[in-house]
């Protein structure tokens, strides 16, 4: 998944925070129940702090 992260910044010209942005709405969006799509934003969230 880096690669693709990686064309999204040197071929698109997206930023860090455009990807982030686009993953928190596709978590927001996945086809999952409310206490999933929680979780999955929560854990994200957690690891972008320790980043």
């Amino acid at each position: 998944m880096s690669q693709e992260y990686l064309h999204c910044i040197r071929e698109m010209g997206m930023t860090i925070n455009d990807i982030i942005e686009t993953n928190i709405y596709a978590i927001k969006s996945a086809f999952v129940d409310d206490e999933t799509r929680k979780a999955m934003l929560s854990d994200f969230e957690n690891k972008l702090e320790k980043q």
